[in-house]
């Protein structure tokens, strides 16, 4: 992948399980590579592959408290490179679903870029990233993988293929839900929900379980069930998962879900 070093911020458009974080390295690996061809051996290059290289601030949209992240990837970028290239890097994920004060904070950050400063935006919506961003961006459009998604589903959990192929957009984001504490959790609600569940009679119960997730691992919970249903049952749950954002009522989400379940 040839990247051109005259932009300072890229934005990677992904497509189901691209090898993204491989991207990321190699636009890194372009820059600070001291044989100026991403040679794997150097130092610099050693670093950004064993994840050692220190200035790299790596956040997530998806994160509850993402306004304080923008802010400490701001004032860290104030200061002095530990590294002696001088190279900083900033990767924002999920870049589509930041709010639009968070949004336009990014934006003054790439509009006065610092010297030596590289950004690298991560979507895999990219009709929902504004307009202003994607303008000062270079696009990278990115593959699709499903055969080395599948083999690391296989080697990494106990079942479930169609609930991760169908949930999740990156081996990024599977390599996170490992370590998800609510896991075991959020397949339960997920089996039960692709089964004929009596939802009148255990709804109490069903309800607290539910309370108990994130509306990150609710929208989850939506994408693995989504394919199930016709046009407009799928509709609905997309409008469903990008109002989200908004903090909705949790009781109320269940019972949309449930309601568009019932109503076959």
């Amino acid at each position: 992948m040839k990247i051109n070093k005259n932009n300072h911020v890229f934005l990677l458009n992904e497509s189901k399980f691209s090898n993204t974080n491989d991207y990321i390295k190699k636009i890194m690996m372009s820059f600070v590579c001291e044989n100026n061809n991403e040679c794997l051996e150097c130092n610099n290059c050693k670093k950004i592959i064993s994840n050692t290289y220190y200035d790299i601030f790596d956040i997530n949209s998806n994160e509850t408290n993402i306004k304080d992240k923008i802010l400490e990837m701001k004032n860290a970028f104030l200061n002095q490179s530990l590294e002696s290239i001088g190279y900083k890097f900033y990767i924002i994920r999920n870049i589509e679903k930041l709010s639009k004060i968070n949004s336009n904070q990014i934006l003054k950050f790439i509009e006065e870029p610092q010297k030596k400063t590289v950004g690298i935006l991560i979507t895999s919506n990219i009709n929902n990233v504004i307009d202003t961003i994607k303008s000062r961006c270079e696009e990278i459009r990115l593959e699709s993988n499903y055969d080395y998604a599948k083999k690391f589903i296989k080697e990494n959990f106990d079942g479930n293929e169609t609930f991760y192929i169908e949930s999740f957009n990156s081996i990024d984001e599977l390599e996170k839900f490992k370590e998800n504490k609510n896991k075991d959790l959020i397949l339960e609600i997920y089996s039960l929900l692709i089964k004929d569940f009596d939802f009148d009679n255990n709804y109490l119960e069903f309800l607290e379980k539910f309370k108990k997730l994130s509306y990150y691992e609710i929208s989850l919970i939506i994408k693995s069930i989504i394919s199930n249903y016709d046009n407009k049952k799928h509709y609905l749950f997309l409008e469903l998962i990008s109002n989200l954002k908004y903090n909705l009522n949790k009781t109320l989400v269940f019972n949309q879900i449930t309601n568009i379940i019932k109503n076959r």
